[in-house]
C-alpha cells in the first residue's frame, strides 16, 4: 500500500478480510475473536504460537497474516476507544509513515502493526490488550 487509492482500497476490504482472516484461523481461536479487549489475548497467544520472533512475521510470506492480525488489532481499537483508520504518505520522516493507524479524537494515532510486532518480541501474551485497555482508557 503505497498510496492513497492502495490504502482506500485496504480499507474498503476490511469486513471481507476479516471474515476470510476468521475463517483460516482454527475455530477455537476464531470464535473467539470478537472484537473485545478480552479476545487480544486469544489473537496474541495464536500470534505467539505461530511466530518466535518479529523477524518471522516480516518476512514476505507472511504479509498477508501481519496485515490481518494488524487490521483485527486497529478494529478492536476503533470499536472500543473510537477513532478513524488513516495513513501518513505525505512526511517520510514520521515514525508510521506507509502503515496504517487508528486516529482517535485526541488527535493520537496508534500503529497495529506495531503492536503486533512488539507482542513478538515482548512475549508476555497479554501485552496487545495491556497497551490497548490505556488507549481505551485515555479515550474517555
Amino acid at each position: 500500500m503505497i498510496d492513497r487509492d492502495g490504502f482506500e482500497a485496504w480499507l474498503m476490504s476490511t469486513e471481507d478480510t476479516n471474515k476470510q482472516f476468521l475463517s483460516e484461523l482454527p475455530d477455537e481461536i476464531s470464535h473467539r475473536l470478537n472484537f473485545t479487549l478480552e479476545s487480544l489475548d486469544v489473537l496474541e497467544r495464536w500470534l505467539l504460537d505461530k511466530y518466535d520472533s518479529p523477524a518471522d512475521i516480516l518476512q514476505p510470506s507472511e504479509n498477508w497474516f501481519i496485515d490481518q492480525a494488524s487490521k483485527y488489532v486497529g478494529e478492536t481499537v476503533r470499536r472500543n476507544a473510537g477513532g478513524t483508520w488513516n495513513i501518513n504518505l505525505d512526511d517520510p520522516s514520521l515514525v508510521f509513515y506507509g502503515l496504517p493507524v487508528v486516529t482517535r479524537a485526541n488527535g493520537y494515532s496508534d500503529c497495529p502493526a506495531s503492536l503486533v510486532t512488539a507482542s513478538l518480541d515482548r512475549r508476555r501474551g497479554n501485552f496487545i490488550r495491556t497497551v490497548v485497555e490505556n488507549i481505551v482508557r485515555e479515550s474517555r
